[in-house]
C-alpha cells in the first residue's frame, strides 16, 4: 500500500526510515521511499476542478506544483535536494476494515517512537454534511451601519477565537462550553456582590444591622448551589430563548428526535414537531442540561451516570454539527453580558 506524502528534502530523517512492524501475528515491511511511477503519472494529470478540499486533494495539487518547479532549468537551488516520497506498507493483503485497524496502530507506534513523524490520515467513509453547522447569518436581520462596543473579557475572547479556528466539531463544542463554564463560575458571585452592596448601602441598614445581616445571609445561600445549577441559571438569565431558537429553526426536525451517538450515548429529543418559539420558551429550562450532557459524554470516556460516551468518529461529528450554532450563539451572548 502506497500512502501519498509529498516532495520532501532528503535531509529529513524519515527519508531513510525502514522498519518491520509486527502486529496481529503478521510482519509488515514499512518504509519511506520514492513514489511509484503510477503515482507520478497521476500527479502529472491531476487538475483541481473545484474549491480546495480539506486535504488539498491528497496534496496532489501542491506536489504537482513542486515537481514542476524541480524540473525547471535551471531548477531552484532550494529544491535541488528534494525527492518525491511516499510511505509504503509492503506486501499487504487485508480487507478495508483490517487496513484501517492496522494503520491506526501503526500511527500510534510511529508517533510513540518519533513525536514528529508524519501519520497516515484515516478519512471518513462518508463525507461530512457541514450544512447543518452553518449558523443563521444575521442575528438581527442585517449587518448594522453603526455599532457600540465595550471591552470584553480577554480570557473569554481567547477561548472564543479557538471556537472559530478549531478544526473539528468536538473541539469547537468544547471551547464554547469552556466559555459557558467560566462565566457560570463567576455568575453568582457578581449577582451576590450586587445584592450585598444594595443591602449594605440601604438607609435602614445602619439603624437595623441585624435585619441587614439576615438579608445578607439569605443572599449568600445561593452560593450553595451545585455547579450544574449554577451553569443552568447563568444561561437562563443571560441568554434569550429566541436567540437560540433562530439557530434551531433551520434544523428543527433534527432536535425533534432522539440522537444516539457511536459510543452508546443517547440524547433525548429536546423539541417536538410543530413547536414554535413560544413552545421553546416553555421548555427553555431543558436546554442548558442538554449542553452539559453532551459535554460530559465528550469529555468522559464513560458518561458517569449511563456508562456511555460519544466516540471521536466521523458519524458523531455529523451528529454534533447541528449543536455548534446553538452553543456558539449562547457563548457569544454570555461573553457580551459578562462583566470584566
Amino acid at each position: 500500500m502506497e500512502v501519498i506524502w509529498g516532495a520532501i528534502p532528503r535531509s529529513r530523517p524519515e527519508c531513510e526510515r525502514s522498519f518491520r512492524f509486527h502486529f496481529d501475528g503478521q510482519d509488515y515491511i514499512c518504509e519511506f521511499a520514492s513514489a511509484s511511477e503510477r503515482l507520478n503519472r497521476i500527479v502529472e494529470c491531476a487538475s483541481a476542478l473545484e474549491a480546495v478540499s480539506d486535504t488539498n486533494f491528497r496534496n496532489l495539487v501542491l506536489i504537482k506544483e513542486v515537481l514542476g518547479r524541480m524540473k525547471q532549468v535551471p531548477a531552484e537551488p532550494v529544491l535541488a535536494d528534494y525527492v518525491f516520497t511516499s510511505f509504503w506498507i509492503r506486501a499487504i493483503e487485508l480487507t478495508d476494515s483490517a487496513v484501517v485497524r492496522l494503520v491506526r496502530h501503526l500511527n500510534f507506534y510511529m508517533k510513540y517512537f518519533d513525536r514528529d513523524t508524519p501519520c497516515i490520515i484515516v478519512h471518513d467513509e462518508n463525507p461530512p454534511d457541514r450544512k447543518s453547522e452553518i449558523p443563521v447569518q444575521f442575528v438581527d436581520g442585517s449587518f448594522p451601519v453603526e455599532m457600540g462596543a465595550r471591552s470584553l473579557n480577554d480570557h473569554l475572547l481567547a477561548l472564543w477565537e479557538n471556537t472559530v479556528t478549531a478544526p473539528d466539531p468536538f473541539r469547537r463544542y468544547l471551547y464554547n462550553f469552556q466559555i459557558l463554564e467560566y462565566a457560570a463560575f463567576y455568575f453568582l458571585q457578581e449577582k451576590l456582590e450586587r445584592q450585598l452592596k444594595k443591602i449594605i448601602c440601604a438607609p435602614e441598614a445602619f439603624a437595623n444591622p441585624q435585619a441587614a445581616a439576615e438579608k445578607a445571609l439569605e443572599a449568600m445561600t445561593e452560593l450553595k448551589m451545585t455547579d450544574d445549577q449554577r451553569f443552568d441559571m447563568s444561561i437562563q438569565q443571560t441568554v434569550e430563548a429566541k436567540t437560540v431558537w433562530k439557530q434551531i429553526e433551520p434544523n428543527l426536525s433534527f432536535f425533534c428526535r432522539d440522537t444516539t451517538f457511536e459510543g452508546g450515548f443517547t440524547l433525548p429529543a429536546m423539541l417536538k414537531m410543530g413547536w414554535n418559539l413560544d413552545d421553546f420558551r416553555q421548555s427553555w429550562i431543558s436546554f442548558p442540561p442538554a449542553l452539559r450532557k453532551i459535554r460530559n459524554a465528550l469529555v468522559h470516556s464513560r458518561e458517569q451516570r449511563s456508562a456511555k460516551y460519544i466516540a471521536p468518529s466521523g458519524a458523531n461529528y455529523d451528529l454534533l454539527r447541528p449543536w455548534i450554532p446553538l452553543i456558539s450563539s449562547t457563548a457569544m451572548e454570555v461573553i457580551l453580558s459578562f462583566r470584566i
